[in-house]
């Protein structure tokens, strides 16, 4: 059995495994996670091998999972692991956002499942910018306002591989795929990666709606405060359930409502808000 922690924020999941196929697998899900040093335990799970090409996902004797290395079980590992990272997670605020560096600047992308965050972080990655996640930003809630990305690999729905195909150089291929989603390793988008924890700069609250034409919307505080509220993950451990930092985030970072129906015209939009952002 081999034993190995991911971290995220401060705590750390505990995952081992019994099997070479099950080890590459949580390689290609954890390569960014796995953690240098132990943080504050947050639990363990365990992928242990059946027969040949069934594994069971178990918390102690409790069964999570079971069924092949696939994309069913990649989600459930996520699932597992993101839960025990942020029980109890009282340092700042978990957001369920995608999040990239462009020019220098940290575009935060909130959305909820399905909103069309994924593919447009996806777009952007292959579009030169730095990757950081497709799932999850906490901002901690004491000092300047900074980015802590949980990074992944990125992970879309089954209807967004035409598109994920499409932005794949020559010769590459997705890592996992089967009809419930894929699992495309970022740097074979854009192998540049420079994580960071500067300050978003601009927030996108992106929707994907096919055959819409492109348009951004610029937002208020108080309607970036409530959308911000509609991607809060761990608000109930949080004072006001999240919402003073939450007002704060709007209050400081400009925010954009984009509709896309495609990427035609989106490489241009964004360079004339970026243009009104002060100087990284």
């Amino acid at each position: 059995m081999t034993e190995r922690a991911v971290s995220f924020a401060g705590r750390s999941v505990a995952l081992s495994w019994d099997d070479p196929a099950a080890a590459g697998f949580l390689d290609l899900l954890c390569t960014d996670l796995w953690a240098a040093h132990r943080s504050e335990p947050a639990g363990s799970l365990r992928l242990l091998r059946t027969d040949h090409d069934t594994y069971l996902l178990a918390d102690g004797h409790t069964l999570l999972h079971r069924g092949p290395l696939d994309v069913t079980m990649a989600a459930q590992l996520y699932d597992a692991v993101l839960f025990r990272l942020l029980a109890g997670q009282e340092s700042g605020l978990a957001l369920h956002a995608g999040a990239v560096v462009r020019d220098g600047r940290v575009l935060l992308l909130p959305g909820q499942s399905g909103s069309g965050k994924s593919t447009l972080t996806a777009w952007l990655t292959s579009r030169g910018c730095s990757y950081l996640t497709d799932e999850l930003v906490l901002v901690p809630a004491e000092g300047e306002l900074q980015t802590l990305a949980c990074t992944r690999p990125l992970c879309l729905k089954h209807g967004a591989a035409p598109i994920a195909r499409d932005l794949l150089p020559p010769g590459q291929s997705v890592a996992l795929e089967d009809d419930q989603g894929l699992i495309l390793p970022h740097r074979t988008l854009n192998p540049a990666f420079s994580p960071t924890t500067q300050a978003p700069a601009l927030i996108l609250f992106p929707t994907y709606r096919p055959g819409a034409p492109l348009e951004g919307e610029p937002l208020s505080g108080a309607r970036a405060s409530a959308l911000l509220m509609t991607c809060n993950v761990n608000g109930r451990n949080l004072v006001g359930h999240g919402f003073p930092l939450v007002a704060r985030i709007a209050r400081t970072v400009p925010a954009v409502r984009l509709v896309y129906g495609s990427f035609q015209g989106l490489d241009e939009l964004l360079d004339r808000w970026l243009t009104t952002l002060p100087q990284p």
